[in-house]
């Protein structure tokens, strides 16, 4: 599903194409702050929810199909690991790549342990499939540790999401499991940014310092006092981010 959020009329002037992905589970609703902080920069954004296939190869085309022709990507979570993906085969659509809570590989390995523990993201796994209202609950909890007034960003992310798991939830964790972006940033050409927090219950902190290394010419930055909800708790100061990255990179 694509929604698009076009600047008024006095900010047209700038018409510079943003495409933005939303995370895992949560829906584009939940990132409608931030394209509307986007938009008032004079940003055309373009806000994209994940496939809804339950089917994992189709992933890759129907997000494929998805893309404009040249903009900067944007992606939170899971979007922003499939937005790194996708730079690998199409990279010369994307202006600019920045992932926000994302993480290259978003369950550990021996060669990156700067992530979920392999264990609680099986645990997780299984229990959404058997109690899926619930883990969702869970989950939101988990996005909305280490944000300020958690309690009132889990009530506000239980209005915007879906009402019910969609058909896609259960491919979207198999992808979870098993991409790995490393050598599609270390091959994409152009610039990148990439946001974390400080206080984020899914992405540790310590893939900061995993990504400086890996990516060394990219911008890593993280958000003190923040959880991995920050697109959607702080959407002016994530803009500003946003903004001042993209602003920086023009001739």
């Amino acid at each position: 599903m694509l929604e698009k959020v076009l600047p008024d009329t006095i900010a047209m002037s700038r018409s510079v194409s943003i495409f933005l992905a939303t995370g895992w589970g949560v829906g584009p609703a939940c990132l409608h702050a931030l394209a509307d902080r986007l938009n008032s920069m004079g940003y055309a954004v373009t806000l994209a929810s994940l496939p809804d296939s339950d089917r994992n190869e189709q992933w890759l085309p129907m997000m494929a199909a998805r893309l404009p022709d040249r903009s900067h990507w944007i992606g939170w979570s899971l979007g922003g690991q499939w937005l790194s993906a996708l730079t690998d085969r199409y990279g010369e659509r994307c202006l600019s790549l920045t992932t926000l809570a994302s993480n290259p590989c978003f369950v550990a390995r021996p060669d990156w342990p700067a992530a979920m523990d392999a264990d609680v993201f099986a645990d997780f796994r299984n229990d959404f499939l058997r109690f899926p209202e619930k883990t969702r609950q869970r989950f939101l909890q988990l996005i909305a540790q280490g944000c300020p007034e958690p309690r009132r960003l889990i009530k506000h992310l239980h209005r915007l999401m879906p009402p019910r798991p969609n058909p896609g939830d259960n491919a979207g964790l198999e992808w979870l499991s098993r991409l790995d972006t490393r050598s599609a940033l270390c091959a994409y050409g152009g610039r990148q940014l990439h946001i974390l927090a400080a206080e984020d219950a899914l992405v540790p902190i310590a893939c900061e310092q995993a990504l400086r290394c890996l990516l060394p010419a990219a911008a890593v930055m993280s958000l003190p006092a923040m959880g991995h909800g920050f697109p959607v708790s702080a959407p002016l100061e994530t803009a500003h981010a946003i903004d001042a990255f993209i602003t920086a990179g023009r001739p």
